[in-house]
């Protein structure tokens, strides 16, 4: 019988990341800053890191933290698994996004845009 178990575990809340081994804190006061100082202090390089949102960013990290002192050529591939969860989902993405159509639709360039439209249809259906 095969047994599923829990070998380590990563935490990254309140600009801390929490492992059963270690504790770190950050001192950035922003999500960004805080991850972004993560991924120096690890002393990573992966240049797409800083092109990912902030959740990539936050899984990424904690993969690396979690797997830094394991040797995971020794395991065969179907007997380790990372399993990653969150309590805020994509939040953050969802935020920035809606900050973007926030701005895109001002009122006064909606009424512009929609202006834009009415003379262009106008203009086809021959009207002045």
């Amino acid at each position: 019988m095969n047994y599923i178990f829990i070998s380590g575990f990563c935490k990254i809340r309140n600009f801390q990341v929490i492992t059963p081994g270690d504790r770190v804190k950050g001192d950035e006061t922003g999500l960004d800053d805080f991850l972004s100082g993560m991924y120096a202090r690890l002393s990573l390089s992966y240049p797409k890191f800083y092109k990912m949102d902030a959740q990539s960013k936050a899984g990424f990290l904690a993969t690396e933290c979690l797997l830094k002192d394991v040797d995971v050529a020794s395991y065969s591939p179907d007997t380790i698994a990372v399993v990653l969860s969150n309590a805020t989902a994509s939040q953050d993405t969802d935020i920035r996004y809606q900050a973007t159509v926030d701005v895109a639709l001002l009122p006064e360039q909606a009424s512009d845009q929609s202006g834009r439209k009415l003379d262009q249809q106008r203009h086809r259906e021959g009207c002045p």
